[in-house]
């Protein structure tokens, strides 16, 4: 790298041949001498100038240098500890996500175990179909499902026929529609006369089922009859409705 002469520099040199080539030519002695001595003095103190310009300009260059290196050095320490920062911010968010994470499956986990397994019974004294088509709810309970899954149903009760031959249909509806019960045939509880030995006797019966999946929500669980010859009632009926899963 070429290095740059100092103009004063240059000033004290050309001063100093000038008062170089005067002396020679003014002679020793003379006005003229003591001119060109006294230039050469001048030209003298400015080349002593200019090397300590040079000199000074040399130190104030590394002072320069050195400053220069600093503030890089500075400056890459700032970026360094921005993403320093920015990478402890970004950890603190992960172990924030992870820990809400965490915090939402210990709740579901709650739930789970609560809501694993949901049941409900219901009963009733008497129920009195009247019509061989129309289908009445004798008995029935509601559940409201967490998630979509199936229903284990147990329904009961006892047939009085009032001492003459009587008998109906009796099946379980899952909101009042059998579309949910698998092979949803009807029971027909009853009797025919010779049977039928006290008039005061109930013909115990029962049905059980293990429905589809049913979205999750409020649902509607009943045994439903009806009375197709004679006065059929249906007495003391029950119902048991257990979620089970979706499995």
């Amino acid at each position: 790298m070429s290095r740059r002469i100092h103009p004063a520099l240059v000033v004290a040199v050309l001063a100093l041949v000038a008062a170089a080539v005067g002396t020679a030519l003014a002679g020793p002695r003379g006005p003229s001498a003591q001119t060109s001595a006294s230039s050469k003095r001048i030209a003298l103190k400015a080349l002593k100038q200019a090397k300590m310009a040079k000199r000074a300009a040399r130190s104030a260059l590394k002072v320069a240098k050195v400053a220069r290196g600093g503030a890089a050095r500075a400056q890459t320490a700032a970026i360094q500890a921005q993403a320093s920062a920015d990478n402890a911010q970004t950890a603190a968010g992960q172990a924030q996500g992870a820990a809400d994470q965490a915090q939402t499956r210990a709740v579901q986990a709650q739930a789970s175990a609560e809501q694993a397994t949901l049941g409900r019974s219901a009963y009733n004294l008497s129920c009195d179909p009247s019509s061989p088509i129309v289908f009445l709810d004798c008995v029935g309970t509601t559940l409201t499902l967490p998630r979509p899954g199936r229903v284990l149903l147990n329904a009961a009760g006892g047939q009085a026929s009032g001492g003459v031959p009587t008998h109906g249909l009796c099946r379980l509806e899952v909101d009042d529609s059998t579309a949910a019960i698998p092979n949803p045939a009807a029971l027909r509880p009853g009797e025919v006369s010779f049977d039928n030995t006290d008039g005061n006797s109930q013909n115990g019966f029962a049905v059980t089922t293990v429905t589809d999946t049913i979205p999750a929500g409020l649902h509607k669980f009943e045994m439903s009859c009806t009375e197709e010859s004679g006065d059929q009632a249906i007495l003391h009926s029950m119902i048991s409705a257990v979620m089970i899963g979706s499995g």
